[in-house]
């Protein structure tokens, strides 16, 4: 039986098959932007595909120039009605068969004058009918409901989109921020993946009694806080909340406890890391759980996962999700927790959540 671990192990080689096919995957979009000026993109996702959106929106900003509004879909269909100036409606739904994305295509056709692109793993599912192209992130089936290669898949195929964006644009991509930092990312996985379950195993004790967590970061990697809150809520089913650095202090800090746990997730070399550390400081005196997952290298910090690695902030959560996503595994086994049998089997057909496909 195909586990969600199978899934975390089989990331490097599907991202290094999304890095050959770029050209293939991308070649659709490319003749249907074929004479546009991309700057003002809106993005449409929910659950992880939305964390992965979150993961990737300072690249566009940073690296490619182009501004991304990233709206719930059924919040975009319901609500959403004067902000019309888009280049480009991106919808992202990994299986292609969220109706709340489909019927939000369905209204910025209505409303946008733009192209409209699926960013999915099935160019085959519903979401593609409704749409102008179709780009493949190549993830395959996910037989396990919880998504892990399939949002490192989006990712991925969203920083190639920023990327390819620049271009149009005739801007200067560093390699560090373009396609050579991101094979050089996805080279590390197989090793990212097994510092993850090391550092699990010697932690195991302490992280499969949690009762509450909070991932914190910064940057790009509020995408990655964010899908750590999904995988560990869908996989542990404990309290999680993934948040900004920042927006944790202004409220949510005064439920720390002593047994609460924390991850505080840092890329060095920033502005934001020097915050981080400060704050790890601070939360050790009122809760003895703080664990830092860093790119960085080893700092004595009692509890540290260092992967020692040279990448580029644009690009960090790239590397740092698949961490959480073992971690979340682990303690989802840990509890006993099934991860194939649906944990509500009539949710989708009473909630119509999503169409077949």
């Amino acid at each position: 039986m195909t586990t969600m671990l199978d899934c975390i192990t089989e990331q490097p080689a599907i991202c290094e098959t999304i890095l050959r096919d770029e050209a293939h995957s991308f070649g659709d979009l490319d003749r249907l932007l074929d004479g546009r000026t991309v700057t003002r993109v809106l993005v449409l996702a929910t659950g992880s595909s939305m964390n992965a959106v979150r993961a990737t929106e300072r690249h566009f900003a940073a690296v490619a120039g182009v501004s991304t509004v990233t709206i719930e879909p059924y919040t975009f269909s319901e609500y959403e009605t004067i902000d019309t100036a888009f280049d480009l409606v991106v919808a992202v739904s990994q299986r292609g068969t969220s109706t709340s994305t489909i019927d939000a295509v369905a209204a910025a056709r209505a409303r946008i004058d733009a192209p409209i692109v699926a960013i999915t793993g099935d160019v085959n599912s519903p979401l593609t009918e409704h749409v102008d192209a179709s780009v493949n992130i190549r993830c395959g089936d996910e037989a396990v409901r919880y998504s892990t290669k399939g949002v490192t898949s989006t990712v991925l195929t969203l920083l190639l989109l920023s990327v390819r964006l620049a271009e149009r644009q005739g801007r200067v991509v560093e390699p560090r921020d373009g396609r050579e930092g991101m094979a050089a990312a996805v080279a590390q996985l197989p090793r990212i993946i097994e510092d993850a379950e090391r550092y699990y195993a010697g932690n195991a004790a302490e992280l499969d009694a949690v009762s509450r967590i909070s991932v914190l970061g910064y940057g790009p990697n509020i995408g990655t806080a964010v899908e750590a809150e999904t995988k560990i809520i869908e996989t542990v089913r404990v309290p999680v909340q993934g948040m900004e650095l920042e927006a944790y202090m202004h409220g949510p800090l005064f439920e720390l406890k002593r047994d609460y746990t924390l991850f505080l997730t840092e890329v060095p070399g920033v502005s934001s890391a020097a915050r981080l550390r400060q704050f790890a400081e601070f939360a050790s005196r009122y809760c003895d759980f703080v664990h830092i997952v860093t790119l960085g290298a080893p700092t004595g910090w009692p509890r540290e996962l260092a992967l020692d690695l040279d990448v580029a902030e644009v690009l960090s959560p790239l590397a740092l999700i698949p961490v959480y996503q073992v971690f979340a595994y682990r303690m989802s086994v840990a509890k006993g927790n099934d991860l194939v049998a649906p944990a509500f089997p009539d949710f989708r057909s009473a909630m119509r959540t999503k169409v077949a496909g």
